[in-house]
């Protein structure tokens, strides 16, 4: 089986190029910071993950969060598809380098200069169903002195000392501007308990199949 995975990877086509393949660096199964807690807050409403949502960080910067937070954490119910996407990740040095408000939620659980944080870039939206018709577009909770990131790490989840998740958020309004649900003057936030996933082997030969492979390209090219 390694050997099939190996030789796929060195067959595909030359005019793949080492830049549009970006690897998963870690990824992990999200769930509310705790049993019976939410997952997703929104002015008094209560949302949980049901099974399968994921936050995974890539190597070229770029992280996602995807899964379906319903008032239950069952499909059965009333929920929002969650599509989050970040950018900018930074280490505490980094952070504490551009802004005065380095950890966007508390820091009783945890060490944040251990922390990784990240931009909530404005293409992330919440998807309602099941009786929530509205899609939303989602903004990072700036702040007049720097702004409100997100984090994830050991008591990162503002809750407790579990490896965690967590951040503001507006809703935009059709200007673009913070507007209801999540406006300027609202609660709106994720608070997650986050779980390793091993990552498959054969991912880490992707890169290593890639860069063979434009190797190989350069040197026909040199050749010619």
């Amino acid at each position: 089986m390694f050997r099939k995975s190996l030789i796929a990877i060195l067959l595909l086509p030359f005019s793949i190029s080492v830049a549009s393949a970006a690897a998963i660096v870690e990824q992990y199964d999200v769930m509310s910071y705790n049993s019976g807690q939410h997952s997703l807050y929104m002015n008094g409403n209560r949302y949980h993950f049901a099974s399968g949502a994921l936050f995974t960080r890539y190597d070229d910067g770029t992280g996602t969060l995807v899964g379906t937070a319903t008032t239950d954490g069952t499909l059965a119910t009333a929920g929002f598809d969650v599509n989050l996407n970040f950018g900018n990740f930074r280490n505490w040095a980094q952070q504490v380098a551009i802004t005065s408000a380095p950890h966007a939620k508390g820091t009783g659980n945890g060490d944040e200069t251990q922390w990784s944080f990240m931009d909530l870039l404005p293409t992330s939206t919440l998807t309602g169903f099941n009786g929530i018709s509205a899609v939303y577009n989602l903004l990072m909770k700036p702040q007049p002195y720097g702004k409100y990131t997100y984090q994830y790490g050991i008591g990162a989840n503002d809750k407790n000392g579990d490896l965690g998740l967590s951040g503001w958020f507006y809703t935009a309004n059709q200007n673009g501007d913070p507007g209801s649900p999540c406006g300027s003057n609202s609660t709106c936030d994720f608070n997650l308990k986050l779980t390793p996933v091993p990552l498959p082997a054969g991912l880490a030969l992707l890169p290593v199949g890639l860069a063979v492979l434009a190797g190989m390209r350069m040197r026909r090219r040199s050749e010619a």
